[in-house]
């Protein structure tokens, strides 16, 4: 392989398949950017709900939603159970009609949703909290089934790399609850009556979505064999026990912090959760963006996918080492700034949870790489190992450390399953070589991170960016990053700037 930067072997002359390669590269730039900042978009609303309601309903009520969140999100799996990865991938190989796709995915789905709510329903009996809280449950249950619904149609725009769609129907939705919730709370609604305008709203918008499908992939072909939507559900098995197993490790934390400690507990430990939630999931969107040229690329280009796997983690890198230490030198001032001074433990919290910047931003970004390369079922078993880790480290955690004891715990899981995708990836496109970078990114965060912790004076829009700008600098004066990542970061501004793909790469 060359040593230069892909960039340049795409764009070298005479490249047997330069041209294609280079307007691949546009293509996930442009997916990548439209992804980020339409989806960023919507969780900033998302998390400005999750403020208001956090200072207005204090501990115990963002406890309360955050619980039911977490128990809701299990169940909704179920209206999907895989099919969404499963569409991206099978879809993006296939050039002839989606109609029988379409049908499949929606009968399914139907199925699907109405065994999850008969469940839901049985076990929020069952659940040791108070009736403000299992009402809760049940209207964030409607909710989350309504919203899987959503994203299972916008998974065909999402195979076919028209990503702006697929964002926009989740805008749509995040930005409208999250206006309507915030207005409920702050006129002195109370928390379930803010809360009720997600199920509301969500149930607009699988409409929406359904006739935005049709019309640009036709009428749904419902009249398929029973056969059809067997081989369906099979096929997508794996892909929904690596839900539910993400899930149960994402998730199981909070569970049992609600069962073993208080919801006021809860509240403490998900508003941390939150912020870094909000960061990690960056490599997400990069994830979904390069994940259906990462499949055609396994099919018939696996020199490029190697390529793209190792630009990709390269990057990460780059991004994810500042991210992390910044928000562990920055958490006492945003706690307060963020959840009022209701919330002190937080900080402890959020500096351990930092992290996960690093680590769950890893972890997603190899996920998808594994399944370009059909390796669903060995991510299942990856994630099968952690998050059996993950449970018996959060027993025993919790009871002995309370609250921090859940950070210990998920932050080894976490670590655990990202060791045990790089060993699953090796076997199929080799190591991501990233000890290049790690000497630049821990370099430039060095240079920015001592600074920031003793400006305790200077207000938070003064200091970070300037931390940004001292760290592009530190980058800059090493050589292969400012050929490489700092160009591709050039290229990324004139696409979004050009608004197509034009020049997306260097030439």
């Amino acid at each position: 392989m060359s040593a230069r930067s892909e960039p340049e072997a795409w764009a070298e002359p005479g490249h047997e398949s330069a041209r294609t390669a280079k307007d691949g590269g546009s293509r996930i730039l442009k997916n990548f950017s439209t992804l980020t900042v339409v989806k960023l978009a919507s969780d900033v609303f998302t998390f400005v709900l999750f403020v208001v309601l956090s200072r207005i309903f204090g501990q115990d009520g963002i406890g309360q939603y955050s619980f039911a969140m977490a128990v809701t999100g299990f169940f909704a799996l179920f209206a999907d159970f895989g099919l969404y990865n499963l569409t991206i991938k099978e879809a993006s190989r296939e050039d002839g009609s989606l109609a029988e796709a379409f049908g499949i995915s929606l009968i399914l789905r139907g199925l699907y949703s109405v065994l999850g709510l008969v469940l839901l329903w049985l076990v929020a009996g069952w659940l040791p909290i108070s009736e403000q809280g299992r009402t809760i449950v049940l209207l964030l249950g409607f909710y989350q089934f309504a919203y899987r619904l959503t994203y299972g149609m916008a998974s065909f725009f999402v195979a076919k790399e028209r990503m702006g769609v697929a964002a926009g129907l989740e805008f749509a939705l995040r930005s409208v609850t999250a206006i309507a919730g915030v207005g409920i709370a702050l006129s002195g609604g109370g928390l379930v009556l803010a809360v009720s305008v997600l199920p509301a709203v969500a149930s607009i918008e699988v409409l929406v979505a359904f006739a935005l499908a049709v019309r640009q992939f036709g009428a749904p072909r419902l009249r398929v064999s029973p056969a059809a939507l067997i081989d369906t559900a099979k096929r997508a098995l794996p892909y929904g026990l690596s839900g539910v197993l993400f899930q149960l490790q994402s998730r199981v934390d909070v569970f049992l912090i609600g069962l073993i400690l208080t919801e006021a507990a809860v509240g403490v430990y998900t508003a941390a959760f939150r912020v870094v939630f909000l960061l990690s999931f960056l490599t997400y969107y990069a994830g979904v963006a390069i994940f259906p040229a990462a499949s055609k690329l396994f099919a018939d280009s696996p020199g490029r996918l190697q390529s793209l796997y190792r630009d990709a983690s390269r990057l990460f890198v780059l991004l994810g080492v500042p991210a992390g230490a910044g928000v562990a030198v920055l958490a006492p001032r945003l706690v307060p700034l963020i959840f009022g001074n209701g919330f002190a433990e937080t900080v402890a919290v959020l500096q351990g949870l930092a992290l996960l910047v690093v680590v769950t931003g890893a972890k997603n970004l190899l996920s998808f790489f594994l399944m370009a390369c059909d390796g669903q079922l060995e991510r299942v078993k990856c994630q099968w190992i952690a998050a059996t880790a993950n449970v018996l480290l959060n027993l025993a955690c919790i009871p002995l450390m309370g609250v921090m004891g859940a950070v210990v715990a998920v932050s080894l899981a976490e670590i655990l399953l990202v060791g045990l995708l790089l060993a699953k990836l090796r076997s199929r496109i080799g190591t991501p070589e990233i000890g290049s970078r790690l000497v630049p990114a821990v370099l430039a965060t060095a240079c920015f991170a001592a600074p920031v912790a003793f400006m305790g004076t200077l207000p938070l829009l003064l200091i970070v960016p300037g931390a940004v700008i001292v760290y592009v600098a530190v980058l800059f004066g090493f050589r292969d990053v400012r050929r490489s990542e700092l160009m591709y970061a050039v290229q990324w501004l004139r696409v979004r700037m050009a608004g197509n793909g034009a020049s997306a790469l260097p030439s």
